[in-house]
């Protein structure tokens, strides 16, 4: 990862401290507590300053890149997200928004960028029909990358098929493959075909999917003599590995094909693509604040989900608690989102 001097703005997307029991050493987190639920140790008030800490991803650029993506990253606006990656291991990322493939290094086959399905934004690549259709790009050589697509399956795959989603290689040399394979029923399995250190495939799970979802999609390699290893993630939960592995005859990771570029009839979307040198994430919910709310639900507190329910087209992470009554009335966005859980 190449060094860089992090400015000011996206230095204040982090938290200034974390809060580390004096007496047991136990971390706690948002909603903070009177007392150490471990040692019962007093937190609040006075006793707060004696808890302050650095926070723990300060020890080095690799934790606070973990921590950018698997921590922070969730809870940032898109604008936010924007800036907070210009800064952290992404090595390409595309959600078709331009309507193109303008950002990739080449296009084989007929995929297409559409606008009737997107899981954000406004645009996908629409993959269907037969053969090879995928978009290509290359990368900076990297022994340890993730690459995260979302995909949408439009029609149900025919009993005991497969479909390639995305390939990882070394230019023209395969590395592996993610795919989806289907038995019958809503029996859909994730698998990861790789080609280091011999042909094999390294695992096959099943997954929670069906025609007409939106689900997160992501592969990790690390190229090693001895620690090499093979990760399948679904919607943020690793559900697959093949770890200890001798995968050096790879080389190096530095393409992918997003797409179906192998043999078989496919019908799916394709969204949100990322490559990065660090674990990437799925995409933060939808959040709305106050200032979305209409006017009339402000005026007394109320659940957040019989809320959500009030306002149609918007996806909602549930909260905690009910919202406090004076901040409904004031109405204060930015007070009101930090009662949020996300």
């Amino acid at each position: 990862m190449i060094a860089v001097k992090i400015p000011k703005d996206v230095l204040d997307l982090f938290p200034m401290w974390e809060y580390r029991c004096p007496e047991c050493g136990t971390y706690v987190e948002k909603p903070y507590p009177w007392t150490c639920p471990k040692c019962k140790y007093p937190f609040g008030g006075y006793f707060e300053n004696e808890w302050r800490v650095p926070p723990r991803f300060l020890k080095n650029s690799k934790a606070m890149s973990d921590y950018a993506h698997k921590v922070l990253a969730p809870k940032l606006s898109p604008e936010q997200r924007e800036l907070l990656f210009k800064y952290f291991t992404i090595l390409f990322r595309d959600g078709f928004d331009d309507g193109t493939f303008d950002a990739w290094s080449a296009v084989v086959g007929t995929p297409t960028v559409v606008t009737t399905q997107k899981h954000h934004g406004t645009h996908s690549m629409y993959v269907t029909g037969s053969g090879a259709d995928y978009a290509r790009v290359n990368f900076a050589n990297q022994a340890h990358a993730f690459a995260r697509i979302y995909v949408r399956i439009n029609s149900k795959m025919p009993n005991y098929t497969t479909w390639d989603i995305l390939d990882l290689k070394n230019f023209n040399t395969m590395i592996c493959k993610l795919r989806i394979y289907h038995t019958t029923g809503t029996n859909y399995y994730l698998r990861i075909w790789r080609y280091f250190p011999s042909s094999a495939q390294a695992f096959s799970v099943l997954v929670a999917t069906d025609t007409g979802e939106w689900h997160s999609f992501m592969m990790e390699i690390l190229v090693h003599a001895s620690v090499g290893k093979y990760v399948a993630y679904f919607d943020d939960d690793e559900v697959g590995s093949e770890t200890g592995l001798d995968t050096s005859g790879a080389t190096q990771i530095n393409r992918i094909h997003a797409g179906n570029s192998d043999v078989g009839t496919v019908d799916y979307h394709i969204d949100c693509v990322v490559v990065a040198d660090t674990y990437i994430g799925p995409l933060p919910t939808e959040i709305f604040v106050a200032n979305d709310f209409p006017r009339t639900y402000l005026e007394k507190p109320v659940k957040a989900k019989e809320l959500a329910n009030k306002i149609e087209g918007v996806t909602v992470i549930h909260v905690a608690k009910d919202f406090p009554e004076k901040l409904m009335k004031k109405g204060a966005a930015a007070q009101l989102q930090s009662y949020w859980e996300y």
